[in-house]
């Protein structure tokens, strides 16, 4: 996904992808701070300035629909450190 200005100026782009693509840091990261979740869903933005972020939804438990519950949402850096929502 394009995230894009009024004036059609790129601001960001949004790409979901596999935790196999997490840089190796990230997913030890993911791995220390939720040891017993389940890696959800994960998109790397990248911001038009080159900066690389990962937004990683973590989940635990199925509802009785088989849906995740009890999900966290947490971004990192490729260096597996924490940034601001």
């Amino acid at each position: 996904m394009l995230l894009l200005t009024p004036a059609g100026e790129l601001v960001e782009t949004q790409t979901d992808i596999p935790s196999t693509a997490l840089p190796p840091l990230g997913r030890m990261a993911m791995s220390q701070q939720f040891p017993k979740r389940q890696l959800d869903q994960i998109t790397k933005v990248v911001k038009a300035s080159g900066e690389t972020t990962y937004v990683v939804q973590v989940c635990k438990g199925k509802n009785k629909n088989g849906k995740n519950r009890h999900c966290q949402t947490s971004v990192f850096d490729a260096n597996g450190r924490p940034v601001a929502k």
